[in-house]
């Protein structure tokens, strides 16, 4: 994946963010912001399959990859913030914000903030609540991403054996260079993820603070939701985008459409070469037609 560029741009007095860019076509600029433990690079097999047609950022938002670590500040409207002022500071116009998970989320609150300022959003497995009456705790359907954050792998490999070897995602060959990019050296020996614990737990409540009718009600911008219909993790019978949601979304948002994405689950959706080629099958069409 040596194509992208790094880039920095600091967004407040104590926090920096980290970006990875795809100089590429002149169809527009794509903005990417990943999930509650993830990184930019989570986005490297989307960027490859966009890149000869628009430029792609992707960042890493306050707390994860090799952007600032600060100790408070990890509500939706501090993210929102943060993706506003990176946005200004590049003097990107009219993005089309990507998302996925909480990255969904942070994409549709500053959309909410900024009315008219995107030109487009996907949200991926992410960006809208589970209906009440399907008696789904958001809070739980993030709980489990959080589990890694407290372990210690003896090397490199051990902590990217999990993902290596992960039969629910069944990842792409690029795994080792997405969380190559995550592993971080510590100073007593031993490999932990980048993402620090205090943004992770700090965003714990966002699902449940999230104010959807202020982010998303009566929104004309086109807006696609790819939904993985399988478990977040199997045997949870989590479902981060349930069938009932696709009324919702209607509902709030009259210039939206929802595709199911093949067989994929919350993490094959993005990690998985067919479940990447089953999103951008339904992303390039609807970005042309923006």
């Amino acid at each position: 994946m040596s194509r992208f560029r790094d880039g920095y741009v600091q967004v407040s007095d104590d926090v920096t963010l980290h970006y990875v860019r795809w100089p590429g076509g002149s169809k527009g600029t794509v903005v990417c912001i990943h999930g509650i433990t993830a990184n930019c690079h989570w986005w490297d097999l989307f960027a490859e399959g966009l890149r000869r047609e628009y430029t792609v950022f992707a960042i890493d938002v306050r707390g994860r990859g090799d952007s600032s670590k600060p100790e408070t500040g990890f509500t939706l409207d501090d993210y929102a913030g943060d993706l506003k002022r990176f946005l200004d500071k590049l003097n990107i116009a009219a993005p089309i914000l990507m998302g996925h998970s909480m990255g969904a989320f942070i994409a549709a609150t500053f959309m909410g903030q900024n009315r008219g300022r995107v030109r487009a959003a996907v949200m991926v497995d992410g960006g809208v609540l589970p209906p009440a009456e399907s008696g789904l705790d958001p809070t739980e359907m993030i709980k489990a991403s959080l589990a890694r954050l407290d372990q210690v792998y003896p090397d490199l490999d051990a902590y990217l054996e999990p993902w290596r070897t992960a039969t629910f995602i069944r990842p792409s060959a690029f795994v080792d260079d997405i969380f190559t990019f995550d592993a971080m050296e510590l100073p007593a020996g031993g490999v932990q993820t980048k993402a620090s614990k205090a943004a992770a737990y700090g965003t714990l409540s966002m699902l449940t603070d999230y104010q959807q009718d202020a982010a998303l009600r009566g929104d004309l911008t086109p807006v696609l939701f790819l939904r993985a219909p399988q478990p977040v993790v199997p045997g949870s019978g989590i479902v981060m985008i349930p069938e009932a949601a696709i009324t919702t979304i209607a509902e709030l948002l009259p210039n939206s459409a929802v595709v199911t994405v093949g067989d994929t689950n919350h993490y094959s959706i993005m990690l998985n070469d067919e479940g990447v080629a089953g999103c951008l099958e339904a992303i390039k069409p609807f970005l042309a037609a923006t």
